[in-house]
């Protein structure tokens, strides 16, 4: 260890002599770094704990902050790149005091901490073999040696920082089911819904619950790339078991963004067959999609079928109240580190009520904000708050005839081919008109080339179209509402922003 190293570790550790009574009994730490490499355990697997994990060891607290120890440098790099922040955040969930882990390899602890750490580390490893010898004498046979769980769980997508709102009250309740395992019948989940709408966070939420809560349950969360690239990779060394296993052998399987994969046959193929041998041996398969499965492209009837099956539940964009929540629980989580930032509940409520897209924009607008004011060190004001949503909108410009059609058309059930098609079936006419009239009122497209984009009908159909809805919303209430509620839907249209 050179001399900055070392002068950086004395600076960390301070008057040793001092921490005499923390270190002899190191508080809570030792019991509570058991329980920590307990759950570590159980949330990687058996194979990847004991191979980067097995020999970190709980060193010591000193001055409010507990420091963890590898044997070589390079197991602290790994850890560090690929698990600390699990880590981290499972001594958090476990530790009362909340205290920071700081990550050090042996070779750079002064030589007090240095020989802690090798005793700690002796002690630990016989207590494991103990735990070990004791655990292979009472296995039950049918017993599933560890859980295998995907690639480190994302601690910060939790139903603890689920903002629920009417948009995504029946995922939330679905999700949390899934995750308590009282979804009774139900084997197969789909939520669809647009980008950014939380549909992540309710697998994420999942994940969490069953590594961190739910022992007796294991679950393995994927991103279609992820399982992309794992199917591509088993097939080019024409072995496909790992991944095999790997999924089958879980409770409950997550795959993010199923509509990546529908395009390419030979992976959909695969995956669907996972499916079935999860939920025939009585697991859970909860998948999230930008779309309904009847808008899915390239999934046959039999895949339809396997989802449809199941329980489908659209996730729609957050309303303006569960919006002002979502940008005070992330303001919240920068105060954290940041006490001194703040906004006035009245920049709040105009960022609701201008930023209608997704939850991820809407933090996105906090974090430019907070970057423009506080990390910047400048006050934060009601300019800044503009600027931070005017980057994020871009400036409105009025909404194609295509956005129009593909927004009425989903809001009353029908397809786009339906409003060009020539049937006049009431339930196709009256989406139809609405239509054509909103792409009057709403673009500066004349009457003939509205009618062109519906069909190749003559602009006066468009004529008439325009002036019946006209009268029915004069005559009908209620359709004024449903006209004032789709027009927010069409001009909200995220195709409708454009970036300077």
């Amino acid at each position: 260890m050179d001399n900055q190293t070392h002068k950086e570790s004395m600076s960390l550790f301070g008057d040793l002599d001092m921490q005499a009574e923390i270190l002899s009994e190191g508080g809570r730490g030792p019991v509570i770094w058991s329980e920590v490499r307990a759950k570590l355990r159980d949330l990687y697997g058996a194979s990847s704990f004991d191979k980067w994990m097995a020999s970190l060891v709980f060193v010591a607290e000193v001055d409010g902050t507990v420091t963890l120890s590898t044997e070589s440098r390079i197991d602290r790099e790994r850890i560090d790149r690929d698990y600390m922040r699990n880590i981290t955040g499972v001594w958090a969930a476990l530790d009362p005091k909340s205290r920071p882990v700081n990550l050090m390899a042996d070779a750079d602890l002064c030589e007090d901490l240095k020989a802690l750490a090798k005793t700690n580390r002796a002690n630990q490893n016989k207590k494991a073999v103990s735990v070990k010898a004791s655990a292979e004498n009472t296995k039950v046979a049918d017993k599933k040696e560890s859980v295998d769980f995907t690639q480190g769980v994302d601690l910060t997508q939790t139903f603890d920082t689920l903002v629920v709102g009417d948009s995504n009250q029946l995922a939330a309740n679905i999700a949390r089911k899934v995750a308590s395992g009282i979804v009774g019948p139900v084997s197969v989940v789909l939520f669809y819904g647009a980008h950014g709408v939380g549909k992540t966070h309710l697998l994420r939420a999942i994940e969490h619950d069953c590594a961190v809560q739910t022992k007796a349950k294991s679950a393995v969360y994927m991103s279609a790339e992820d399982f992309m690239l794992s199917f591509v990779e088993g097939v080019r060394q024409k072995d496909t078991s790992a991944q095999r296993n790997r999924i089958r052998n879980a409770d409950i399987v997550l795959l993010d963004d199923l509509q990546l994969i529908t395009s390419r046959a030979a992976t959909l193929k695969e995956f669907f067959q996972h499916l079935r041998a999860v939920t025939s041996n009585g697991g859970k398969v909860v998948l999230s999609a930008d779309a309904a499965p009847t808008r899915l492209e390239c999934l046959d009837d039999r895949m339809r079928d396997d989802i449809q099956g199941g329980v489908v539940v659209e996730v729609h964009r957050p309303e303006i109240e569960m919006r002002a929540e979502i940008i005070r629980s992330k303001i919240a989580i920068i105060k954290e580190d940041f006490p001194e930032f703040s906004l006035e509940d009245a920049w709040i409520d105009m960022m609701a009520e201008r930023l209608t897209a997704s939850g991820r924009a809407l933090y996105g607008a906090v974090r430019n904000v907070f970057a423009g004011t506080v990390l910047a060190n400048k006050p934060v004001t009601e300019a800044a708050v503009e600027n931070a949503i005017r980057l994020i909108v871009g400036e409105r410009r009025a909404p194609k005839i295509d956005t129009i059609k593909d927004v009425v058309a989903k809001y009353y059930g029908v397809t786009k081919a339906d409003l060009d098609s020539a049937s006049r079936r009431r339930n196709l006419a009256q989406p139809r008109q609405i239509a054509m009239y909103f792409c009057r009122e709403l673009t500066t497209c004349s009457y003939p080339l509205i009618g062109f984009n519906f069909g190749k009908r003559d602009h006066t159909t468009v004529i008439y179209a325009c002036r019946k809805v006209q009268e029915r919303i004069d005559l009908e209430s209620e359709l004024g509402d449903e006209i004032v509620k789709l027009q927010r839907q069409i001009m909200d249209d995220p195709r409708n922003q454009q970036f300077n």
